[in-house]
C-alpha cells in the first residue's frame, strides 16, 4: 500500500508499507546505488529497548548462513535514527496474511501453500534451526506459483532443543495464536522442530477454514486453549473440505510433539501426494498418515514411559492441593531415574487450573543468593509471575505488598527480582539470630500465599538431599503449614542421600501435623516400557526392538537419563543408523552390547564431555566450579575473558545438550564474532544450567583433586576483587574462598577473607540464613587459626555463638560462649559474652543457672532471686518500695522525661537484663519482677532504650498481681506503652503490648487487651518474634472466646496461630500447647470434636495429654485444659464434672496470676458448685462459704471494671440467692445479668444468665417465663457459633423452644441473614457500637458488627476529619483481621472504587452492584475492572446533616447479596456508627489533651524541683559571675560605641583630595554630631579638596536631616575644602527649600557618580 513514509533509511528509497506488526514494520524499496529491489525491516518504536535492537541483530546473523531459495538474502544492518534496520533481498511475494483477508483458501491452494511452506521448514530445519515464528505475517507468497519464502528469524533458535524452562521464565515470545503448547512454557517439554509444525497446523486450519482454530481476547485464555482444548476439526467447519486434510491439519495440531509429524519432510510427502490426488480425481483416498516421517535424524519422544501410576497418584494429591489443601508429594529414587521428569508434568496441570509451577535445586556454590534451593525455587516463581498476564503480576505484587513490611531486606536476598517490582522498602530492624529465622519463614509463607491467591501452586524441590540447612527448616515450615491453601510442594530426593545432607523431612511429622502427604517411589524403567520407547524412537515394532531393548536395560540398569544418552552416543557412533533405501533403522545386536560392554562399563556422559574442543572442556570445568547453575557473566569473569569468547567456548556445551541456556536471551549473547557491533551498553548476562546432575558430577570430576581447592581459591580472589555486583558477588567469592581455604598461605589474604567471612556471615544472619551464616563464622575463624587480631576474632566468635545458641544451645555453643568469655578483655565484651551465656543457659531450658549467670558482676543493679515464691514476691515488694523512694513522689509518668541512655556498658547492661527476662518469665511471674526491678532502676540511673519499655511492661505485670501494688503496676504499665510509642514501635513493642493487655483487664474494657493482643501478635510475626507471636495468639483466642466472638471465626483464627507456632525455631512452645487446649474446647462447641463437650480430635489426645509429664511450660497448658474441660462441662450442664475439673484447675492460678483467666475461673468453680445437687450435704456449708469468697473478690473486681465484671458477678450472685432460696432476689439479680451481658455484647454469658433463668422458673414450673428466657439463650448461643449447645438445647428442652425446625444446619451463618433478621440482636449490636469509646475497638467492633449483618467479604471505612475522606478501618474474611489507622490505609487505600466512593460521597445515596448489574456506570474504574466483586454496597454516614464518612462493602463469591433487608440494616447500623465515631473521636481528643496536660504537668514538676535545685547551687556563681559581666559589659559597650562611632560616619578616599562620606539610615542629633566631628577630623588629617557626602541611603527627609548636611558642609568649608551632596531625593531638596538654608559654596548632584565625576573636574584644574 502506497502512503508516505513514516520511516526513511539512509542509501535507500522506501515505497511501500508491506506490514505493519507490532514491533517491527517491513517496508518495500529499492537500493538507491543500483535500484536493487529490496525489503527492509525497521523497529517501530524511535527510543526501542535493547532486546528489540538485539533481535534484529540475531535475525540478520541467522539469516546470513542461509543460502536457501525460501529465505530471502540477508544483504546487510543499515544504521538508522531507531537502531539498525535489516534489509532483505525482493523477489515480489506478498505476505500470506493479504490472501487470508480474502478468506478461507480452496483445497489446491491449500494443499500447494501446505507443501511448499513444509518444504521450506525442512530446509530451514536440515540446517539447525527452528524457527519459532510460523505465522501468515512471516510467510511470503508468489501469487502465481504458490512457492514460500521465510522471513521473521528474530526468534529463531541455533539450538536443536531449547528447554521449556526458557519459555516459562521468558515473556512469551513469537505470535500466540499460532503457538505450540510446549513452546508457551507452562509444559514439561522441550522446544524443537515439531513446534513449527504446531504453527503450520494452525495456519493451515486458517488457510482452510478461514478462522483460527481458537479466537480468544485473554492471552491466558488463549495458552488454556493450546494446552487443553481440541480444536473442531476442519471438516466439520467446511463439509467439502476432504477428510483426510483434516485430519492432516489435526494431527499437526495434536498436544503432544510426539503425536504429530515428527520431520517436515514426512508433511510435505503427504500434503503433495494430497494435492495430487486432488487434481487428478478431485477427491483423496484415505491413506496411513506420516509414512515417510522417519530420517537420518534420531528424535527421541518427550512423552513419559512406565509411569502412568505414578502420575494418577500425583494427579491425585496436585488435585486435592488445588481444591484448597495443603498436599505434600516426596519422590524418591536412584539420580537419573526420572523423578525430575515426572514432577513437571504438573506444570501443564497446574497452567490448567490458572496456577503457577515453580522449580528450584539444590547449589551451594553457584547460587548467587543464600538458602540456594529455596532461592531457586522462588526466583522462578516470581520471575514466571511477572513474565505471565500483567493483571495477574499486578495483583501478586499487590497482595505481597500487604505481607512485605520491613523485613522484606530478607526476601530481597533470596528473590532479588522483587526488589525492582516493589520499590525500595523500609530498612530491616537488626534482629537476633532466632528472630532471622522465625522471620524469613514467615517471609516465604507469605509470598506462596500470595502467588496461590490466583490459582493453584506446585513447587518442586529437587534434590532437597542436597539441599542447605536454611532451606531445608524453612521448607519443613511450610510443608508442616496444615492452613496453606492451594500450595502443592513436591520434594525429590535420592535414595542413597550423602550422610552429611541436611536434617530430611520427617514425613510421619507432616502427618501429624494434618498435611496430606503422598510417597512415591520413582524405579528403573521394566523392560516392556524400554521397549515401547526404543519402538516410537525407531519407528518399529517392539517385537523388533526386543533385543536391543534388553542389552540397553541391562546396560543403563533401567535408567531413563542413561538410556537416552545411550541411544544418543549409538545414534552419532553408527552402531544404529537410517538406512534411507528402506526408510528404516538398523543395528546389530551383538555390536551394540561389545560396545557398550559390561553393566555400568561406560561413561556416556563423560564420553560426551570429553568429546568437545579442549577450549570447551575447560570452560567447562570452570562453570562446574561454580556449581550446578552459572551466568556467563560470572564465568567470563573467572575465565578473564570477554563475555561474547566465553559464549563462543561454550557453545559446543549447548549444542551437545550438556549445558541449557535458561533465558532466550543466550541467542544474542551467542553472537559470531563478525556480527555487527552491539548498541552501547548491550550485554546479556545469560544464565546457564547443567543439563543434568550427572553432567555436573562429570564435569567436576574432570579436575584433579590435588587441584579444585586451588582452583576455587583463585575463582574466589577474582570474584572478591571484581565485587560490582554487591551481596551476591561477596558471597559467591566467600563460598569460592572458602572452600580453597586449605591453599591459601599469605596471613594478610587469610585475614581479610576472615573479614569478608564476618561481613557475608552477618548479612546471612540478618536474613535468616543461620546455617550458611554459621558456616562463614567458622571459616572465618579458621582463616585467623588464632585469636589475633582481637577485635575480629571477638566478633567472628560473638556470631557464631549467637547462631549456635539458636540452634543447638546444648552441643558445640557451650564451650564456644565459654571460649568468648575467656577470651573477652574489656567490659563490654565481658557484659556480651554473658548475656550470651544466658541466652544458651535459657534455650537448652536451664532458666535458675540462667539467672545465676545473668546476676553476676551486676554492681548496683544486682539481684537475688530467692528459692521459694514467696521470698521471690517479699523481695518483689522490697524493690518496688525502693525504686518508690527513689522517685521520691514523682508518679512513673515522670520516667517519660529520662533522656535515652548513652553509655555503651549501660546500654549492654540492660540488653542483658533483658535478656534475662526470658529465662525468669519461666521461673515465675515474681522472678520476672526482680529481673525487670533492675531494668527500671538501670533506666532511671542511665536513660531509657527500647528495652526500658519492656522492663517497664514487665514491672508493671508482676507489681499487678501484688494487691497492694496492682495501682504501681498498671501506672507502670502506661509508661510502657507511652515509651514504646515514642520511641516508634520497634522490634520490642509487641513485647510490651503482650505484658500490657495482660494486665488491663482490672480497669479497661476486656476488648482493648484484645486490640494488644492483635497488635503484638501483628508485630511479633514482623520482627521475627515468634514465641511472642504465640503466646500473643494464645491471648488472642482466650480472649474471644471469653468476650463470645463468633467461634467459627475464633478456630479458623486460631489454627493460623498454631501454623504460626510451628514456624517458631522452638518448634511446639507453651503457648503453642495453650492455644490446642483452647482450640480444641472451641472446636468441641462447633461439634468438631469426637462427641460433645470432649477434647479429643483427630489431632488431640485428651488422655495424652493430661497423663504428661509436668515438664516445663505443661503445667500452664494444663491448667487451660481443666479450666476448658470445666467450662464445657458446665455448658452441657454437667455441674459435678465441671466442679471436678474447676478444682483440678485451681492448683494452677499461680501459673496464671494476674491474667484474665485467674479472675474466670472462680466464675466457673462458683457455678459449678452452686448447680451440683450430687454433693453430699455435709459438703454444702463449706461449698457456701467458698462461694461467698468468690463472691467477694468479683465484687471488688466489677467495682473496679464492670465492664468485664459485673455481669459474672450479677450471675452468681443470682445462683446463690437462688441456693438459699431467696427467689426474689434470684429473680431480679438474673435481669441484671442478662442485661449486663447484653450491654456488654458478650452472647456467651448472655446466652448462660439466660439458660440458668430458664431452668430456675422451670424448676418452678412456669414454662411460658421459662419459654422466653430459653428462646433467648437459644438465639444467644446461635449468635455465638455454639453448634453442640444448641443442639443440646433443641434435644432437651424442645418443648420450650419454637417449633420452626431450626438446627444447626439451618442456623444462620455468620454475615448471612434469613428472610427475616433478628431485632434484638441488630439492637444488642447498636449498643455495643454506641456504648464503645475507645476509637480503634469502635472501628475494630464497627467494622466485625457490619460485615457479619451485611454479608460482606470485605469492608473498607472512610472517615472526613476536616481534610477529606480517608481511610480509617478495613476488614477481610480470609484473612479475619481488622486493620485500623496508617496499616488500613496502607493496605487498603488503593484497593477502592474511587469513583464509586466519591459518586456517595457528593449525593450520600447509597450504591448497589451485583452481577451484572449497575457495573457499567464505573466501568472506567481501575479497581472494578479487575477486581469485578461480584456484589459491592457503598453508604454514606451522616450525622447532623455532615458527612462523617463512607462504608465499602463488597463480596466476591456470591452475586446479589445485598438485598433490601440487608442494605436497610447496614445503613442503620452505620448511621450509628457514625454517631459512635463522633463520640470516639470527641472523647479521644479529650483524653489526649488530658493525658498531655497530666504529662506537661508531671514533667513540669520534675522540673521545676530539678531547676529549684539547680539554681540554689548556681545562685552565688550567678552573683559573681553578673558582677563579671557588668565589668566587661562596660567595657564592650564602650568599645562597641567607639565602632559605631565610626561606622556611622565612614570616610572613603577614592581619588588624591577626594573623599566620600556615605551615610546610611536615620540622622539624630547625636549622628549629626558625629557626622559633623568626623567630616573635620578627616578632611583635616587628609589634606581633602572635596568632601562628597552621599545621602543616597539616608532614610527620611525631616528637617533635622537638612539642618545636619548644612551644617556640615559650612564647617569643611572652613577649612577650604568643598562640598558636594550627591543622592539628593525630591523630598529632601523641598526640606531645603523650606526650611530656607543658605547652599552657598555646596554643590549637589542627583547621584553618586555624578558626584565623583564632579569632584574630579575640582581636582584636576
Amino acid at each position: 500500500m502506497a502512503g508516505p513514509m513514516r520511516f526513511w533509511l539512509e542509501g535507500h528509497t522506501l515505497t511501500e508499507v508491506v506490514l505493519e506488526g507490532e514491533v517491527t514494520t517491513l517496508y518495500r524499496g529499492y537500493r538507491d546505488v543500483d535500484g536493487a529491489p529490496v525489503l527492509v525491516e525497521a523497529l517501530n518504536e524511535d527510543y526501542p529497548v535493547a532486546r528489540d535492537v538485539a533481535r534484529i541483530r540475531h535475525e540478520f546473523l541467522v539469516m546470513r548462513g542461509l543460502v536457501l531459495p525460501c529465505v530471502p538474502e540477508a544483504l546487510g544492518l543499515s544504521p538508522c535514527r531507531n537502531g539498525v534496520a535489516l534489509v532483505l533481498s525482493d523477489a515480489g511475494k506478498r505476505p500470506l496474511v493479504e490472501r487470508l483477508r480474502g478468506g478461507r483458501q480452496n483445497v489446491g491452494v491449500v494443499l500447494r501453500l501446505g507443501a511448499a511452506i513444509a518444504r521450506a521448514l525442512d530446509r530451514v530445519h536440515l540446517v539447525g534451526l527452528v524457527h519459532k515464528d510460523v505465522c501468515p505475517a512471516n510467510l511470503l507468497v508468489d501469487d502465481g506459483t504458490l512457492e514460500v519464502e521465510l522471513i521473521g528469524f528474530g526468534h529463531a533458535s541455533r539450538l536443536l532443543r531449547e528447554d521449556g524452562r526458557i519459555a516459562a521464565a521468558s515473556a512469551v515470545e513469537g505470535t500466540l495464536a499460532y503457538m505450540a503448547p510446549e513452546q508457551t512454557g507452562r509444559m514439561n517439554r522441550v522446544v524443537d522442530h515439531r513446534a513449527d509444525l504446531y504453527a503450520l497446523g494452525v495456519t493451515l486450519y486458517e488457510l482452510a477454514t478461514g478462522a483460527l482454530p481458537f479466537v480468544m481476547e485473554e492471552p491466558l485464555e488463549l495458552v488454556h486453549a493450546h494446552i487443553a482444548r481440541a480444536p473442531v476439526p476442519p471438516h466439520a467447519l467446511v463439509p467439502e473440505l476432504p477428510r483426510v486434510v483434516s485430519d492432516i491439519i489435526v494431527k499437526l495440531l495434536a498436544k503432544s510433539a510426539d503425536d504429530r509429524y515428527q520431520r517436515a519432510r514426512g508433511l510435505e510427502a503427504d500434503l503433495a501426494f494430497c494435492a495430487s490426488q486432488w487434481e487428478q480425481h478431485g477427491q483423496i483416498e484415505p491413506f496411513p498418515l506420516g509414512r515417510h516421517d522417519l530420517g537420518a535424524e534420531l528424535v527421541l519422544p518427550q512423552k513419559l514411559y512406565g509411569r502412568e501410576r505414578e502420575r494418577q497418584q500425583m494427579a491425585q494429591a496436585f488435585e486435592r492441593a488445588a481444591s484448597g489443601r495443603l498436599g505434600v508429594i516426596v519422590l524418591s529414587g536412584p539420580a537419573g531415574v526420572g523423578k525430575s521428569t515426572l514432577a513437571r508434568e504438573l506444570e501443564s496441570a497446574a497452567a490448567l487450573r490458572g496456577g503457577v509451577f515453580a522449580e528450584g535445586r539444590a547449589d551451594a556454590l553457584g547460587s548467587p543468593a543464600p538458602c540456594g534451593l529455596l532461592s531457586s525455587a522462588l526466583r522462578d516463581l516470581v520471575r514466571r509471575i511477572l513474565g505471565g498476564p500483567p493483571e495477574d503480576a499486578r495483583a501478586f505484587l499487590r497482595e505481597l505488598a500487604r505481607t512485605v513490611d520491613a523485613g522484606a531486606a530478607a526476601l530481597f536476598a533470596l528473590v532479588p527480582e522483587l526488589e525492582a517490582a516493589l520499590g525500595e522498602r523500609e530498612a530491616q530492624p537488626p534482629m537476633s539470630a532466632a528472630a532471622s529465622s522465625g522471620k524469613l519463614a514467615v517471609l516465604v509463607r507469605g509470598l506462596l500465599d500470595a502467588a496461590s491467591r490466583q490459582g493453584p501452586l506446585v513447587l518442586f524441590l529437587d534434590d532437597v538431599g542436597a539441599a542447605d540447612a536454611d532451606s531445608i527448616a524453612v521448607v519443613r515450615v511450610v510443608c508442616a503449614d496444615a492452613a496453606a491453601k492451594r500450595l502443592c510442594v513436591v520434594l525429590s530426593r535420592r535414595e542413597n542421600a550423602r550422610s552429611d545432607e541436611a536434617r530430611p523431612l520427617d514425613v510421619r511429622e507432616l502427618r501429624q501435623a494434618g498435611v496430606a502427604v503422598t510417597e512415591i517411589a520413582v524405579g528403573p524403567l521394566a523392560p516392556s516400557d524400554v521397549r515401547a520407547l526404543l519402538g516410537d524412537t525407531l519407528g518399529a515394532p517392539e517385537d523388533r526392538v526386543a533385543d536391543l531393548a534388553d542389552v540397553l536395560a541391562a546396560a543403563t540398569h533401567g535408567s531413563p537419563f542413561l538410556l537416552r544418552e545411550a541411544l544418543r552416543a549409538l545414534h552419532a557412533e553408527g552402531f544404529v543408523r537410517f538406512d534411507a533405501g528402506a526408510g528404516a533403522f538398523r543395528w546389530d545386536v551383538e555390536l551394540v552390547r561389545d560396545h557398550l560392554g559390561a553393566e555400568g562399563a561406560r561413561d556416556l556422559v563423560g564420553e560426551r564431555v570429553a568429546a568437545l574442543p579442549a577450549r570447551s572442556q575447560r570452560i567447562l570445568e570452570l562453570a562446574a566450579c561454580l556449581g550446578p547453575r552459572f551466568d556467563l557473566g560470572t564465568l567470563a569473569c573467572v575465565a578473564e575473558r570477554e563475555p561474547a569468547a566465553v559464549a563462543e567456548d561454550l557453545w559446543p556445551a549447548l549444542e551437545a545438550g550438556l549445558v541449557l541456556p535458561l533465558s532466550s536471551d543466550y541467542r544474542f549473547a551467542h553472537a559470531h564474532a563478525s556480527a555487527a557491533p552491539p548498541s552501547p551498553g548491550e550485554a546479556w548476562d545469560v544464565p546457564y544450567a547443567f543439563s543434568h546432575e550427572r553432567v555436573h558430577e562429570a564435569v567436576y570430576a574432570r579436575i584433579p583433586a590435588s587441584r579444585r581447592q586451588d582452583e576455587h581459591l583463585r575463582l574466589g580472589e577474582i570474584l572478591a576483587s571484581r565485587g560490582e555486583h554487591g551481596d551476591s558477588d561477596m558471597l559467591a567469592a566467600v563460598r569460592q574462598q572458602n572452600r580453597g581455604l586449605a591453599s591459601m598461605r599469605d596471613e594478610g589474604k587469610r585475614r581479610a577473607l576472615a573479614e569478608r567471612d564476618l561481613l557475608a556471615g552477618r548479612r546471612l544472619q540478618a536474613i535468616g540464613a543461620l546455617s550458611e551464616a554459621i558456616g562463614c563464622f567458622e571459616a572465618g575463624l579458621a582463616a585467623l587459626a588464632g585469636d589475633e587480631p582481637h577485635a575480629l576474632w571477638f566478633d567472628l566468635t560473638r556470631e557464631l555463638c549467637a547462631c549456635l545458641v539458636t540452634r543447638e544451645p546444648s552441643g558445640a555453643a557451650e564451650a564456644l560462649v565459654a571460649a568468648l568469655a575467656e577470651g573477652a578483655r574489656t567490659k563490654l565484651e565481658q557484659i556480651e559474652a554473658q548475656r550470651l551465656e544466658v541466652a544458651r543457659q535459657a534455650a537448652a531450658d536451664h532458666p535458675i543457672e540462667a539467672l545465676r549467670v545473668g546476676a553476676r558482676d551486676l554492681g548496683a543493679l544486682a539481684f537475688v532471686v530467692p528459692d521459694s515464691e514467696a521470698e521471690r514476691r517479699a523481695a518483689l515488694v522490697r524493690e518496688a518500695r525502693s525504686i518508690e523512694a527513689e522517685l521520691a513522689g514523682r508518679a512513673p509518668g515522670s520516667l517519660l522525661s529520662l533522656p535515652a541512655a548513652r553509655n555503651p556498658e549501660a546500654v549492654a547492661t540492660m540488653a542483658l537484663l533483658l535478656e534475662l527476662l526470658t529465662p525468669a518469665g519461666a521461673v515465675s511471674r515474681s522472678a520476672t519482677g526482680l529481673v525487670a526491678a533492675a531494668l527500671v532502676r538501670a533506666s532511671m540511673a542511665h536513660g531509657n532504650t527500647e528495652a526500658s519499655a519492656v522492663g517497664y511492661a514487665a514491672y508493671g505485670a508482676a507489681l499487678f498481681v501484688l494487691p497492694e501494688l496492682s495501682e504501681a503496676g498498671q501506672a507502670f504499665g502506661d509508661v510502657a506503652l507511652a515509651l514504646a510509642e515514642d520511641l516508634g514501635e520497634g522490634p520490642l513493642a509487641c513485647r510490651v503490648h503482650l505484658a500490657v493487655g495482660s494486665i488491663l483487664h482490672a480497669r479497661r474494657p476486656r476488648r482493648l487487651a484484645l486490640f494488644h493482643f492483635h497488635r503484638a501478635v501483628g508485630q511479633a510475626a514482623a520482627v521475627g518474634d515468634m514465641s511472642t507471636a504465640c503466646r500473643a495468639s494464645a491471648e488472642v483466642l482466650a480472649a474471644r472466646f471469653e468476650l463470645g466472638d463468633d467461634l467459627a471465626r475464633a478456630c479458623d483464627e486460631a489454627e493460623r496461630s498454631l501454623a504460626l507456632a510451628h514456624r517458631a525455631p522452638c518448634g511446639q512452645v507453651a503457648a503453642d500447647l495453650a492455644t490446642r487446649v483452647s482450640l480444641q474446647a472451641v472446636r468441641s462447641l462447633l461439634g468438631r470434636t469426637r462427641a460433645p463437650g470432649s477434647l479429643d480430635g483427630d489431632d488431640f489426645d485428651e488422655a495424652t495429654f493430661f497423663a504428661a509429664d509436668e515438664r516445663a511450660g505443661r503445667a500452664r497448658a494444663r491448667f487451660y485444659g481443666h479450666a476448658r474441660r470445666a467450662e464445657l462441662l458446665l455448658l452441657h450442664e454437667d455441674a459435678a464434672g465441671a466442679a471436678r475439673e474447676a478444682l483440678a484447675a485451681t492448683p494452677g492460678l499461680a501459673d496464671v496470676e494476674g491474667e484474665f483467666l485467674a479472675t474466670d475461673l472462680p466464675v466457673w468453680l462458683a457455678l459449678a458448685l452452686l448447680l451440683d445437687s450430687t454433693g453430699f450435704p455435709a459438703e454444702r456449708a463449706s461449698r457456701l462459704a467458698r462461694v461467698d469468697v468468690i463472691l467477694a473478690v468479683l465484687a471488688a473486681l466489677a467495682a473496679r471494671c464492670p465492664e468485664n465484671y459485673e455481669r459474672k458477678w450479677l450471675l452468681v450472685s443470682a445462683e446463690r440467692a437462688r441456693a438459699a432460696g431467696d427467689e426474689a432476689t434470684a429473680l431480679s439479680l438474673y435481669e441484671k445479668a442478662i442485661r449486663a451481658a447484653a450491654e456488654s455484647g458478650v452472647s456467651r454469658d448472655e446466652a448462660l444468665a439466660n439458660e440458668l433463668a430458664a431452668r430456675f422458673h422451670l424448676e418452678r414450673h412456669r414454662d411460658t417465663v421459662a419459654r422466653a428466657y430459653m428462646g433467648e439463650a437459644y438465639q444467644a448461643y446461635l449468635r455465638w457459633g455454639a453448634i453442640t449447645k444448641v443442639d443440646m438445647l433443641r434435644e432437651r428442652y424442645g418443648f420450650l423452644l419454637p417449633r420452626r425446625s431450626v438446627g444447626p444446619s439451618a442456623a444462620p451463618l455468620p454475615g448471612v441473614l434469613a428472610g427475616e433478621f433478628d431485632l434484638g440482636a441488630v439492637m444488642r449490636a447498636t449498643r455495643a457500637i454506641a456504648e464503645e469509646i475507645v476509637l480503634d475497638v469502635l472501628l475494630d467492633r464497627v467494622m466485625r458488627v457490619i460485615v457479619e449483618t451485611a454479608g460482606a467479604q470485605r469492608a473498607v471505612l472512610l472517615l472526613d476529619r476536616g481534610s477529606g475522606l480517608h481511610v480509617e478501618a478495613a476488614m477481610t474474611i480470609d484473612p479475619d483481621r481488622v486493620l485500623v489507622g496508617v496499616e488500613a490505609a496502607r493496605v487498603a487505600g488503593e484497593e477502592l472504587p474511587r469513583a464509586l466512593v466519591d459518586e456517595v460521597a457528593a449525593t450520600r445515596a447509597p450504591v448497589v452492584l451485583g452481577g451484572s448489574r449497575g457495573f457499567d456506570r464505573f466501568s472506567k474504574d481501575p479497581y472494578l475492572a479487575e477486581r469485578r466483586p461480584r456484589s459491592l454496597l457503598c453508604l454514606a454516614m451522616a450525622h447532623r446533616g455532615r458527612l462523617a464518612g463512607v462504608l465499602y462493602l463488597e463480596n466476591r463469591s456470591v452475586a446479589d447479596v445485598f438485598n433490601d433487608a440487608r442494605i436497610a440494616v447496614a445503613s442503620f447500623l452505620s448511621s450509628q456508627a457514625a454517631i459512635a465515631v463522633e463520640n470516639a473521636l470527641l472523647v479521644a481528643s479529650i483524653q489526649r489533651m488530658h493525658e498531655a496536660q497530666r504529662l506537661a504537668n508531671e514533667r513540669l514538676e520534675h522540673e521545676v524541683r530539678v531547676r529549684t535545685a539547680e539554681l540554689e547551687r548556681e545562685l552565688l556563681e550567678r552573683e559573681r559571675a553578673e558582677r563579671e559581666k557588668e565589668a566587661l559589659h562596660d567595657v564592650m559597650l564602650e568599645a562597641q560605641e567607639e565602632r559605631l562611632r565610626e561606622l556611622s560616619a565612614p570616610l572613603l578616599p577614592i581619588a588624591d583630595g577626594i573623599v566620600v562620606m556615605p551615610l546610611i539610615g536615620v540622622l539624630d542629633e547625636r549622628r549629626a554630631a558625629e557626622i559633623l566631628s568626623a567630616a573635620l577630623a578627616g578632611v583635616s588629617s587628609s589634606g581633602a579638596r572635596v568632601l562628597i557626602l552621599d545621602i543616597t541611603g539616608v532614610r527620611g527627609a525631616s528637617a533635622s536631616v537638612a539642618s545636619a548636611l548644612v551644617a556640615a558642609a559650612s564647617a569643611v568649608g572652613l577649612l577650604g575644602a568643598e562640598v558636594v551632596i550627591s543622592g539628593i531625593r525630591a523630598a529632601v531638596a523641598r526640606t531645603l527649600v523650606d526650611l530656607d538654608h543658605s547652599m552657598q559654596g555646596i554643590a549637589t548632584r542627583a547621584t553618586l557618580k555624578s558626584a565623583v565625576a564632579w569632584a574630579l573636574s575640582r581636582t584636576q584644574r
